[in-house]
């Protein structure tokens, strides 16, 4: 075993064509400088043009391979990716819980992909699962299946951000693309978008953000500046050419 290679869990889908999902997390927490692990919550047939075909892991299967790596590996950090349902999220979390009861666990809510295939079956979404879990990284977008009925962005982050630390994305943002918001412990940092960088659209672009998130964290660093650093390996990848699919570079 790698004794001095910090460890990082990422339990989220099969792309084949690499550019999202756990080859993106495995990419970039190779890059960054620790050792990702994967576990698969489904396989997906997908280029990052075109989703063709979803076939969901069986619940078991998941958590058999969450007791095998949670028993040889020292796990750092825990991304969770893509899950079908709350009622999968919760299983995952609990499995997770069970044998890393104080390591940082980060989801990113995929509810929609890129290519606009329906991932998460938002009716089963439910807040109480929010207290075990330590950031979520939802766009601006997805924020909207977290309001309450009529509550703002804002407000509702702040809320959220009583039981979990919450990134808002800022891809999205209505009038300042780019603009990353951590809501954590009472208070709002917000991290710029990178103005000497010519980006362009990437497919997978959050999956590689909350992996890095996740790296930075097992490196020994704090949510706020593991967000910050993230966000300029992510710019990097945006920037790396003209294509949906990026390049990782060594950091």
């Amino acid at each position: 075993m790698l004794q001095d290679y910090p460890f990082v869990l990422n339990i989220a889908g099969f792309d084949p064509s690499a550019g999202a999902g756990i080859l993106a997390d495995i990419k970039t927490c190779e890059q960054i400088g620790v050792y990702g692990l994967g576990i698969l919550t489904c396989n997906t047939l997908q280029t990052e043009h075109q989703f063709h075909k979803l076939d969901w892991m069986p619940m078991q299967q998941i958590a058999t391979a969450i007791d095998t790596m949670c028993r040889q590996y020292p796990i750092e950090a825990v991304k969770i990716g893509v899950v079908k349902d709350m009622f999968q999220l919760e299983a995952i979390i609990q499995n997770v819980r069970t044998h890393l009861p104080n390591t940082f666990i980060i989801w990113d809510p995929i509810l929609r992909a890129t290519t606009g295939a329906n991932f998460f079956q938002k009716d089963s979404l439910s807040e109480k699962v929010l207290v075990d879990l330590d950031l979520i990284t939802p766009n601006y977008h997805e924020i909207t299946a977290f309001l309450a009925r009529g509550e703002d962005i804002e407000s509702g982050c702040k809320r959220i951000a009583k039981s979990c630390a919450l990134l808002l994305k800022g891809g999205h943002h209505p009038t300042a693309p780019g603009l990353d918001q951590l809501f954590y412990r009472s208070k709002v940092w917000k991290y710029p978008p990178h103005t000497t960088l010519l980006t362009y659209p990437k497919h997978g672009s959050g999956c590689v953000l909350s992996a890095a998130i996740a790296a930075y964290i097992a490196q020994g660093y704090d949510v706020g500046e593991a967000c910050g650093r993230a966000k300029g390996y992510t710019a990097d990848f945006l920037a790396s050419n003209h294509t949906l699919l990026g390049n990782h570079y060594v950091q």
